[in-house]
Parts: structure tokens; C-alpha cells; sequence
């Protein structure tokens, strides 16, 4: 069967998972641990490790104080959480910031194309979800790809680059809450929406030993304090 395989290139993420480009790659993050405490500056921090952590993932953030295994959040936040219920093993990674320039984010998955043939794009659904609300502002969720040639180097990459990627509009995840109580629940059908697979043909075909990323960014307001958003149950179909 041909394969794709998710991009590890150096160092201990040298033991690639395969995944299969006639089904479909899934993550739904509930290999994180799922904390008891409610405020971040009391929990555990979560110890991230790009490319370790989850198999293939990266994450980005600018002026973090941090990574945050919290369900909460509050206004001088890390950058980057494990978001969920108390001691629920039901997870989904997300972002909020405090306002200012060069407080964005982002999460990132990078794939190897390692079929004989070109992967032509991409069907992408996930299910965006709320944690906090923080502002009155339209927080969002972009998701967007990018292509990287044969050349992919893990530990340069960052996500949250402005150039190289072409975002995906009907994939943009709008925080749903922006009145009422700062405490979410992301569980809960007002503070979530699911995103039906979405078709993305990439401009040109993804060539055997060629490397691809879909990524969410997290872009922040200079005058906002960002509300809380996530990312949970992705799910990506590979178009041959």
C-alpha cells in the first residue's frame, strides 16, 4: 500500500508514523494529560516538544511565558494550552494571548510525500472550540498549507511565518462567544463548530520525497486581548 509519512528528520524524531494516503491521518490530542487544576499559573506545565510530543506537530508561539496544561485562562496567559474539562481525557490544543504585536500563534502538522505518486491536495475537517472569552473581538483560528520542496529542516520551521502559506477561508474558526461570562466550556455546541471535510487542491502536485504542511495560525489583535480558541479532532484525507 503506498504510504505517506509524517516529516521527521533529525535527532530523536528519527522513527516516522506511517500514515496511509488511501485512508485518512487523525489526531484528536487526548495522548496529552488531562489536568485537575482550573487556573494555569497553578498547574503543570505541559512539556512540549515539537516533532516528540505528537508525532509531526509544531508549535509556535511569540512571547510566551510558557506552555500551560490548563483547562483556563486568564490575561497575562502563555501563549499555548492543552485545553479540556477538569480530568477529562477529552483534549484539543489551542492558543490565547494578551494583546500587542508579535503575540501570535500557531500549530502546525508537516507531512513527507513517501508514495510514488504526487498528492494532488487535501480534504481537512476538525472541530474549532472556545475556552475563554476574553474580548469582544473576532479571535480566530486560520487554517492554511504550504509547500517545502525536498527540503524540510525541524528545527528552524516556524509556524508562524507569514510568507510561503495560502490560507483556507472556509476553514477559519471565529470565536462563537464574544459576550457574557470570561469561563467557557468548548464542549458545549455554542462554543464549538465542526468543519465538514473541505477540499483544498494544492497549485501544484506534492512529488514523491517533497514535504507539505497544514497549519493553524493564531493571529493577534495590538489593541485586543485574544479569547481563548482550539483546535480538536483533525482529520486529513490525502487526494492522490
Amino acid at each position: 500500500m503506498s504510504k505517506a509519512q509524517i516529516a521527521v528528520v533529525k535527532g530523536d524524531a528519527s522513527s516516522a508514523a506511517e500514515v496511509s494516503v488511501n485512508a485518512a491521518y487523525s489526531q484528536n490530542f487526548n495522548s496529552l494529560p488531562a489536568p485537575a487544576s482550573t487556573k494555569p499559573d497553578k498547574a503543570e506545565p505541559l512539556a512540549w516538544k515539537n516533532n516528540v510530543t505528537l508525532r509531526g506537530w509544531f508549535r509556535d508561539v511569540g512571547h510566551s511565558k510558557g506552555d500551560c496544561s490548563a483547562s483556563g485562562a486568564y490575561v497575562d496567559a502563555p501563549a499555548f494550552f492543552n485545553y479540556g474539562l477538569d480530568g477529562n481525557p477529552n483534549r484539543s490544543v489551542g492558543f490565547r494571548n494578551t494583546q500587542g504585536n508579535e503575540r501570535d500563534a500557531a500549530a502546525a502538522i508537516v507531512f513527507l510525500n513517501e508514495t510514488g505518486a504526487p498528492i494532488k491536495g487535501v480534504k481537512i475537517s476538525y472541530t474549532g472550540r472556545q475556552w475563554r472569552r476574553q474580548s469582544e473581538a473576532a479571535t480566530t483560528l486560520v487554517v492554511g498549507w504550504r509547500f517545502f520542496g525536498k527540503e524540510f529542516n525541524a528545527d528552524t520551521f516556524t509556524a508562524r511565518q507569514k510568507q510561503w502559506w495560502t490560507d483556507v477561508p472556509a476553514l477559519t474558526f471565529t470565536a462563537p462567544q464574544l459576550e457574557g461570562s470570561n469561563v467557557v466550556n468548548g464542549m458545549a455546541p455554542e462554543c464549538m463548530k465542526k468543519f465538514p471535510a473541505t477540499e483544498v487542491i494544492f497549485r501544484r502536485g506534492v512529488y514523491p520525497g517533497e514535504y507539505f504542511s497544514i497549519r493553524w495560525y493564531y493571529p493577534t489583535d495590538p489593541k485586543s486581548t485574544g479569547n481563548g480558541l482550539a483546535l480538536d479532532d483533525v482529520e486529513i484525507e490525502f487526494i492522490k
